[in-house]
């Protein structure tokens, strides 16, 4: 195989491990802070619901997108929306 067939399957091996390690923690910081979800897909989706919200959260990610509409990126933007102190 090419280095750069090499270079793309380390940089996807990377990614691949860097968004299953943000699931992880993003899902044990909403854990820690009380805050209700329904997980969906092996934990790919999280329905959040906080304080009258609903939110659809990819933690892999760190996007999100409010049902009433504001989106955004990342636990603590979403914790924020949410209204949650940490």
């Amino acid at each position: 195989m090419s280095d750069m067939g090499e270079d793309f399957r380390a940089y996807r091996e990377h990614w691949q491990e860097k968004r299953a390690d943000n699931r992880e923690q993003s899902t044990q910081i909403l854990t820690d802070c009380g805050i209700g979800f329904i997980s969906r897909n092996m934990g790919a989706h999280l329905t959040v619901t906080h304080a009258g919200k609903i939110v659809d959260f990819w933690p892999g990610t760190g996007k999100w997108i409010d049902r009433a509409g504001p989106k955004g990126r990342g636990v603590f933007p979403l914790l924020r929306h949410l209204g949650v102190q940490r």
